[in-house]
């Protein structure tokens, strides 16, 4: 008997199998439909989400719940069998905004919850009920606002203590939750909020609800934003997802989502600043783009459509670039860069 079969003998763990073979690490991601968003949250273009915890945070009417809802929407389409359950705590969406997105709310289960420990509960009921394979979404809205019992029960007493329970139940919550995620192979995204840190020149974006949230999360996004206009027309805004912590993509890294009134969320944001920087679209004036390998010259305007994309999104050199400028699969050339935190994006917070 070798000494791996002697060990495998004597295994207690259900899921434990030789690395070769473990299915934990076979790369299986949910593309969200947006292609900057599947390089935020993946790395590769023609990626997306994946199992465990995801951390939107950013101030309010920073898009976040939409986020999550358009993900949503995604997840619901490539899985019939799928089901979405959303834990709310701040009803910042309804029903209505919900079936014009498209989503089919006959597959969501709504969970109004009051407090941590009502959370705590029922969703690490639900995990452990799961089976891997079971085709589940989790939203948390959110983790930034929520209560914790000892709070609510203070406030009914009449006692006006502070609470300093809190940031250890949802630390204790996401320590719960993040293995089983991982395991059963199931997204949550979580909401949160955040403020800024007080008394520096570039104040940092500070995550409410204590670290636990940071750093039991396997990505959190910090998002701030900065609105589009025409003239003195307010015409949408743009959102900047920034990486504060990333299993697969390099931290700092940002992103963005373009968001009209008039043609909601543009399906090809923030790809053109990259393709120009990676090389792969050129510009012969000021006023005309060219993709690599195509002569036909496109306006802004046209920058914005399938026309001009197409080819360049199934382009296996350009994806590779790609993932080359933002995974964490290529260091190379990252250590000399500077380790204090960028304040760009918090300076784009609007209050």
């Amino acid at each position: 008997m070798s000494l791996m079969d002697k060990i495998r003998k004597s295994n207690t763990i259900d899921e434990a199998e030789i690395l070769r073979d473990s299915k934990f690490f076979v790369e299986e991601y949910q593309d969200t439909g947006i292609p900057i968003l599947n390089v935020a949250l993946s790395g590769r273009l023609d990626g997306g989400f994946h199992a465990g915890m995801t951390t939107w945070a950013g101030e309010s009417r920073t898009f976040k719940s939409m986020f999550m809802l358009c993900l949503l929407k995604k997840f619901l389409d490539s899985h019939p069998d799928g089901v979405g359950v959303i834990y709310d705590n701040e009803f910042g969406t309804n029903k209505s905004s919900m079936e014009a997105l498209g989503l089919d709310t006959s597959r969501i289960l709504h969970k109004p919850i009051k407090h941590i420990e009502q959370l705590k509960l029922d969703l690490v009921k639900l995990l452990d009920d799961a089976d891997r394979g079971d085709k589940i979404f989790i939203g948390v809205d959110s983790f930034g606002e929520i209560a914790s019992l000892k709070e609510t029960e203070d406030a009914i007493e009449g006692k006006t203590v502070t609470d300093m329970t809190r940031a250890k139940a949802l630390n204790g919550l996401c320590r719960m939750i993040k293995p089983v995620l991982n395991i059963k192979n199931i997204h949550l995204f979580g909401i949160a909020k955040t403020y800024l840190e007080q008394g520096k020149k570039y104040p940092t974006a500070i995550v409410a609800g204590g670290t636990g949230i940071t750093k039991q999360s396997d990505s959190q996004f910090i998002i701030s934003k900065r609105q589009i206009k025409d003239g003195k027309e307010h015409m949408g805004s743009e959102f900047i997802l920034t990486v504060s912590k990333g299993r697969l993509v390099k931290e700092k890294s940002k992103f963005v989502v373009e968001v009209t009134w008039e043609g909601g969320i543009n399906k090809y944001s923030g790809l053109l600043d990259i393709a120009v920087e990676l090389g792969f679209v050129t510009r012969p004036n000021n006023r005309t783009y060219l993709v690599k390998g195509n002569e036909t010259k496109f306006s802004k305007k046209q920058t914005k459509s399938g026309e001009f994309w197409d080819d360049l999104l199934v382009d296996e050199e350009f994806k590779e670039a790609v993932y080359n400028r933002y995974s964490l699969g290529s260091l190379e050339g990252s250590s000399d860069e500077d380790d204090t935190i960028d304040p760009d994006p918090l300076e784009l917070l609007e209050g």
